[in-house]
């Protein structure tokens, strides 16, 4: 959604699959606790023109306590994007 010509929203609702420990915590892993979790982003963003754009994105996946475990996984960063 834009707010502006270049200043945008976007927010995502969805699932995810992972193929990580449901469990058993490893050094590589955590315990997530389902295989199937819930997945949500938000990104505002500056479209410097009618092909580039760049986003401050959040996104966290977890199982809304549907599974014994659920730490869940966020995380925050930075998206370029460049429209074909």
């Amino acid at each position: 959604f834009y707010l502006t010509d270049s200043v945008f929203i976007d927010f995502t609702l969805g699932g995810a699959i992972h193929n990580g420990e449901t469990k058993t915590k490893t050094a590589d892993s955590r315990a997530y606790g389902c295989r199937l979790n819930f997945h949500e982003s938000f990104s505002i963003g500056y479209s410097f023109d009618a092909k580039n754009s760049i986003m401050l994105t959040t996104d966290h996946m977890s199982n809304a306590s549907l599974c014994d475990e659920n730490p869940g996984l966020s995380d925050l960063g930075i998206r370029y994007a460049y429209k074909f």
